[in-house]
């Protein structure tokens, strides 16, 4: 009984937010209002989520959060997927996972998993799963944000050997979750100096600009042009270019007085061990169903309402925001203290749940509130051109996932 007034009181909460929602906004809240006509709707796709949750989260929670994404993703306003998310603690996850990446038309078919370690992943290559290559994804206007806003050291980890052409190691099977992946390497160059010796072009300092861009061999040679500079000047170039290491945010606390340009001069390295421990994957089940899936993982990465719903749950319900907008687990109001109780805990990952500079700032995520709202921005300004192209029409392909007859299990069996 307690489960059931959850759900409707779920129920009632997300009708109420759903009409209160901008009506120009279509396909997410990461996206810009669309000028002129809509684009047609979609064909509404059913698509299994399967995904780690902690220990400690209650059934409820699971079928309270369970429901709530679905009613966010299958609007016709935002992804017009009926997103089933299926729960499971990591000591029963991938024997679960395992029966149902098999599934070939079952209602519960998986077509998005996390994958949470190398071991897995290069398992279920050896047993025949089929996973979607996403490299021509994110070759793509729709997709190739992803790119940008994934750590270069998780997306050369992730590339692996096609299992039948070991000679082509240019696939990507998974989407990692973008994270702090070890030290990066940073020249801090002093902005007067920059501008007053004018050694380094000004391209060179603009940011995103590191190893492997083609003009980065010359920016290394002017970095030591500018110092000669400088010292020619009767200056100590160290008072003006300066090395450091830190996390993939510092580089914004690092330019955040202004005073110096800071450029990346090495990435971390990553391993496969590391890239896949912790990134979603697609089972083929059909192109229009790949390509819903890849449109699901984008938003789980980009769309910060979606991403809150699968790290945090319902607000009012699984956590609250306090006079700051931070999330927390205990809050006061008119004067008697509110605690979240057992049954609406729900604890997540977060680096399970798609990018973790995307999600809210919670007292518990150990980088600052400063550094989470200023990557945010940046991600905010990295998709502000970002237009939405349907895929062209396709046959459907017969092996469908999803059915009526899975309708209510949209919480899982959760275990």
């Amino acid at each position: 009984m307690k489960k059931l007034l959850s759900m409707l009181l779920c129920l009632v909460l997300i009708c109420g937010m759903l009409v209160s929602c901008d009506e120009e906004r279509v396909y997410g809240s990461y996206l810009p209002n669309y000028e002129g006509n809509e684009p047609e709707v979609e064909e509404k796709l059913t698509l299994n989520l399967y995904i780690i949750t902690d220990d400690e989260t209650a059934e409820n929670a699971k079928d309270t959060v369970a429901l709530n994404i679905n009613l966010y993703t299958t609007s016709e306003e935002t992804y017009n997927t009926d997103l089933r998310v299926h729960y499971y603690p990591a000591s029963r996850y991938f024997s679960k996972v395992s029966e149902v990446v098999a599934d070939d038309g079952g209602s519960n078919a998986a077509n998005i998993v996390l994958i949470n370690s190398y071991d897995m992943f290069i398992k279920f290559l050896a047993d025949g799963v089929k996973f979607v290559d996403l490299t021509d994804y994110l070759s793509t206007d729709e997709f190739g944000p992803l790119k940008v806003n994934i750590a270069p050291a998780l997306l050369e980890g992730i590339v692996t050997y096609d299992p039948n052409n070991k000679e082509d190691p240019s696939k990507i099977y998974a989407i990692p979750n973008n994270r702090r992946v070890g030290e990066y390497e940073y020249l801090l160059i002093d902005k007067w100096a920059a501008k007053e010796f004018k050694a380094i072009a000004p391209s060179m300092l603009d940011n995103g600009f590191g190893p492997g861009d083609s003009d980065f061999e010359q920016f290394v040679a002017d970095v030591e042009e500018l110092r000669a500079r400088i010292a020619a000047s009767g200056k100590n170039p160290d008072d003006y270019i300066k090395t450091t290491k830190g996390c993939y945010e510092d580089q914004a606390l690092l330019e955040a007085d202004g005073k110096y340009e800071c450029v990346i001069t090495k990435y971390p390295t990553v391993n496969e061990e590391v890239a896949f421990s912790s990134a979603f994957a697609i089972i083929d089940r059909g192109e229009n169903y790949n390509y819903r899936a890849m449109e699901i993982i984008y938003a789980i990465n980009m769309d910060k309402e979606l991403h809150d719903l699968l790290q945090y749950g319902v607000e009012g319900i699984n956590y609250f925001r306090d006079t700051n907008g931070d999330i927390v687990y205990e809050t006061k109001k008119d004067g008697k203290t509110e605690v979240i109780n057992e049954e609406a805990r729900y604890s997540m990952n977060l680096e399970y749940t798609g990018n973790v500079f995307t999600a809210s700032y919670s007292a518990s995520i150990d980088w600052t509130k400063d550094v989470a709202e200023n990557v945010s921005k940046q991600l905010e300004m990295a998709v502000a051109e970002l237009k939405y192209v349907a895929p062209e029409d396709s046959e459907e392909d017969s092996s469908n996932v999803g059915s009526e007859e899975g309708a209510e299990d949209t919480g899982d069996e959760a275990e």
